[in-house]
Order: C-alpha cells, then sequence, then structure tokens
C-alpha cells in the first residue's frame, strides 16, 4: 500500500492495460487457432484436390487405357474384318472363276456341238445345193431331150411328108414319062401307021410288042416301085414307131426320175426347213446361254463391286471410328497433361501456400512468444517500480513512470475506430519503417522489428476481418468447362 501509494496513480490505467494485454493475448490465441486450423482446412483441401487430381489423373489414365485397348480392339477388328473381307473376296473370286470355267466349259461344248451342226448343215446345204444343181440340169436336160424329141418328131414328120411328096412325086414324074412314052408311042405308031399301013402294021406289032414289053416292064418297075415305096414306109412306120415307143420309154422313166426327184427335193426341203427350224433354236439357245453368261458376269461384277464397295465404306468407317478414337485419345492425353500441368501449378501454389502458411506461423509464435516476453517483462518492470520506495517528486515519478513504460501494445484488432480514444494517438504516431518500399523485393519475416511485426499484424488481422476468404467458394476451372463442353460434344 505504501509502494502503490508513492507511484503517481492513473485511475484505470493499469487495469485499462491489463484489460488490453488480456484481450489482445486471447485475441492473439483465438486468431492462432483460428489460423491452425484454416492452415489444417487449407491443407485437407491440398490434400483432397490432390486426391481429386490424383483421382482425376486416374480416371483419365483408365479412360485412355480403355480408349487404347478400344482403339486395339477396333484394330483388331479392322484386321479380322480385312482378313474375312480378304477370304471372302477370295472366296467369291474363286466361285465366280469356277463358275465362269463351267460356263466357259459348256459354252464351249455347245459352240463345238453348234459348230457340228452347222457343218452337218452346211454339208447338207452343200447337198442340197449339188442335188438342185443336178435337178436343175436334169429338167435342163429333160427339156432339152423334149426339145429335140418335139424337133425330131417334126423333122421325123417333115422327112415323112418329104419322102411322100418325093415318092409322088418321083410316082407323077415316071407316071408322067410313061404317059408321055405312051403318048409319043401311040402317036409314033399313029405317024407310021399313017404312013406305011404294011410295014407299018409290022412294025407296029413290033413296036406293040415293045409297047408291051416296055409297058409291062412300065408295069414291074411301077409295082417294083410300089413294093419299095411300100416296104419304105412300112420301115419308116417301124422306126418311127420304134422311136416313139423309145422316147415314150425314155419319158416315162425320166418323169418317174423326176417325180422321184422331185419329192427327194420335197424331203430335202423339209429337212432343210426342220433343221433351220432347229438351228433356229439352237441359235437362240446359244443366244439365251450368252446372255445368262453375260447375266452372270454382270452379277458378278455387280457383286464384286458391291464387295470393294462395303470393303472401302467398313474400312473408312473404321478409319473415321479409329481417328475419333485417336482424336479423343489425343484430347484425353491433352487434358491429362493439362490436368497434370494444372496439378503441377496447384503443388507449387500449395507448397508456396504452406510455405508461407509456415512463415506466417512461425512469424505469429514468435511474435506472440515476443508479446508474453514483452508483457512478462513490463509485468516484472511494474513490480519492481511498485516495490521500489516512493521518492521524489511527481515529476520525477512521471519520468521514471515514462521510463518504464512499455512500447505500445496491439489493441483489440476489429477496427481502427475500436481503439479506445487514449490510445489513437499512439497508432498515428509511429515512426516510419526502414523497410524497401518495392513490392519485388524480398524481405524476410525474421528480419522485422517490432514496430514492423505489429504494423503486419495489424494489416493481416484488418484483411482476416474485413476480406471474406475465397477458399469456401472457388471459381470454376477452365478445365472443367473443357471436360463439360467435351461431354456435350459425345453426347
Amino acid at each position: 500500500m505504501a509502494l502503490a501509494s508513492g507511484i503517481p496513480s492513473y485511475p484505470g490505467m493499469l487495469d485499462l492495460a491489463r484489460q488490453l494485454d488480456q484481450e489482445q493475448i486471447e485475441l492473439l490465441t483465438q486468431r492462432t487457432e483460428g489460423l491452425r486450423a484454416e492452415n489444417e482446412n487449407l491443407r485437407q483441401q491440398i490434400s483432397k484436390c490432390q486426391h481429386d487430381s490424383n483421382e482425376l489423373v486416374a480416371y483419365f489414365q483408365r479412360e485412355m487405357e480403355i480408349k487404347d485397348n478400344i482403339i486395339n480392339q477396333l484394330r483388331d477388328d479392322l484386321s479380322h474384318k480385312e482378313a474375312e473381307f480378304r477370304l471372302t473376296l477370295k472366296e467369291v473370286q474363286e466361285k465366280a472363276a469356277r463358275e465362269l470355267e463351267v460356263l466357259d466349259e459348256e459354252s464351249k461344248a455347245t459352240e463345238k456341238k453348234l459348230k457340228g451342226q452347222v457343218s452337218l448343215l452346211e454339208g447338207d446345204l452343200t447337198s442340197l445345193e449339188q442335188f438342185r444343181e443336178r435337178r436343175n440340169a436334169h429338167q435342163q436336160a429333160v427339156e432339152a431331150l423334149s426339145t429335140q424329141l418335139k424337133e425330131a418328131q417334126e423333122a421325123r414328120a417333115e422327112a415323112m411328108l418329104e419322102m411322100e411328096r418325093k415318092f409322088l412325086m418321083d410316082k407323077s414324074a415316071a407316071q408322067r414319062q410313061v404317059d408321055e412314052r405312051w403318048q409319043a408311042t401311040v402317036a409314033q405308031a399313029r405317024r407310021e401307021a399313017h404312013n406305011s399301013l404294011g410295014e407299018e402294021a409290022q412294025r407296029m406289032a413290033l413296036q406293040h410288042r415293045r409297047m408291051c414289053v416296055e409297058l409291062r416292064l412300065q408295069q414291074q418297075l411301077t409295082t417294083e416301085l410300089q413294093t419299095h415305096n411300100e416296104r419304105l414306109s412300112a420301115q419308116e412306120l417301124r422306126l418311127q414307131q420304134q422311136l416313139t415307143t423309145e422316147l415314150q420309154t425314155h419319158n416315162k422313166r425320166l418323169s418317174a426320175q423326176v417325180a422321184t426327184l422331185t419329192r427327194d427335193a420335197e424331203l430335202l426341203q423339209a429337212q432343210d426347213a426342220k433343221r433351220a427350224e432347229q438351228a433356229h433354236g439352237r441359235t437362240k439357245e446359244v443366244r439365251r446361254l450368252m446372255e445368262q453368261v453375260e447375266a452372270l458376269q454382270k452379277s458378278l461384277d455387280t457383286a464384286l463391286a458391291g464387295a470393294r464397295r462395303e470393303r472401302t465404306e467398313s474400312r473408312r468407317a473404321v478409319a473415321k471410328e479409329l481417328e475419333e478414337q485417336t482424336l479423343d485419345a489425343s484430347g484425353l492425353r491433352r487434358l491429362v497433361e493439362l490436368k497434370n500441368r494444372e496439378l503441377r501449378h496447384v503443388r507449387g501454389l500449395a507448397q508456396y501456400i504452406l510455405q508461407q502458411r509456415n512463415e506466417v506461423e512461425s512469424f505469429f509464435l514468435q511474435a506472440l512468444q515476443e508479446v508474453k516476453e514483452r508483457v512478462q517483462e513490463e509485468k516484472r518492470m511494474r513490480s519492481a517500480a511498485n516495490v521500489a520506495p516512493a521518492s521524489g517528486s511527481p515529476t520525477t515519478h512521471a519520468k521514471r513512470s515514462n521510463a518504464f513504460k512499455s512500447p505500445p501494445r496491439l489493441p483489440h484488432i476489429h477496427a481502427t475506430s475500436t481503439v479506445p480514444g487514449q490510445l489513437q494517438h499512439q497508432l498515428q504516431q509511429r515512426p516510419t519503417s526502414a523497410l524497401p518500399l518495392d513490392p519485388d523485393a524480398h524481405i524476410e519475416l525474421q528480419e522485422l522489428g517490432w514496430e514492423d511485426r505489429e504494423r503486419v499484424l495489424r494489416l493481416l488481422f484488418a484483411k482476416i476481418n474485413n476480406v471474406q476468404s475465397r477458399v469456401d467458394a472457388m471459381p470454376p476451372h477452365p478445365l472443367e468447362e473443357v471436360e463439360g463442353a467435351d461431354r456435350s460434344l459425345c453426347v
């Protein structure tokens, strides 16, 4: 009590200082605990982000493995499809080749058969032409013989008429000669009888006898001529009848030959028509077989074209799908690279944040430790001042109290207006810091003095109290937008 009465009393100053110190200690302790909790929360968030990043990387790796497996499977399917297509194409080609060989053999056999039939028909046609030529020659010969027969008959008739005319003329000439001789003899006898009747009578008798002889000779000659004429007529008639009989026989034989040849010609014409019909049918069959071969060739070409088109389309589809899978894989690789880069960046930032947090934590611990030491030192100084005997004037006591006054301590940091009015002048009368003003300059927290540390603490607590934390609500990452866009495109 005596010591306390010797110290100049400021009403409520000691309690206020103790209260301020206690509040500062509690506030710093709370802030330290809050910072530790926030640091732990940040560590948990960093570990969670790292875990999420690891899961994301593992997910992308699994997706890439799945895509690689799909790509390998598609490649295997493509190779399998190509092998199947090659086997199918080979089978189709072999089948088409076999069918084409069979059709070629059938067509060659049919062509050979048709050529044989055509050669037979050509031989028959040649025989028919020869028969037609022979028939025409025979008809011409028949016509010539008929003409010769008619000419011979006409010539024979003319010859008979000429012979009859000649015989008649000879007969008439002989008769005329006989008549002339008779008339001449009668005239001569009349003249001799007229000239000399006796001698003449003898002469007449002689002439009569001679004339009788001549008359008998003439009659005999006439009889012979008639007999010869009759004999010639009979011979000529027999010759004519024989020639007529021979010509009629030859005509009948020629008529029979003509009838036979006509019948053979009709049969050959019927055979020609039948063979022509058969040749036409075979030609139609050959044309049908050729059309069937062309249709099979076209169907084979169409099948080959369809197989080539299907092969091209399958290759194009597989190539397109492979390209899409490759693009997806490259996109996923790019995303993984970006995620890895982002993860490295996040890890760097987390490491930097942890380093800064460690530095800030150590700074807070050192600052709190220093505050505790200053408070304890101040308490010891005050205890020593309270224990020392009260002496001197009030001015000396005031000087001593000012000498033992501790530097201004941190007030209750909520805002500048919350500091008590009697300490506002202490906040405003701080000495200027000797730290560099360049923001790029690196400063260690251990190098800060008490005033600078106080300023840093005030600034940090002011930011903690006035600025909202950005950890709880983080902005969206651009990679998430890219993933959302990729998912929308895939859908």
